[in-house]
């Protein structure tokens, strides 16, 4: 096997070491022009621990872009 060759797996560990999960559950938001208060329900979701600028973010595409369709 080539060791050049990144598996879907492996950038799938890669990106989600990367990430944080924010578990579901409900949230109140608020418009202060408005002064309206709503609660909403979220799903849990992952967020980027640190940030990530469009140089990075595209950097990462054009490494990652040629594996998507490699399968596992």
């Amino acid at each position: 096997m080539n060791k050049d060759v990144i598996k879907r797996k492996d950038i799938s560990s890669i990106i989600t070491g990367q990430m944080v999960e924010i578990p579901e559950g409900s949230i109140e938001l608020r418009n202060d022009r408005t002064k309206q208060k709503w609660v909403v329900e979220i799903k849990s979701f992952l967020l980027a621990k640190f940030p990530v600028t469009q140089i990075k973010k595209n950097k990462l595409i054009a490494v990652v872009y040629p594996f998507l369709s490699i399968r596992v």
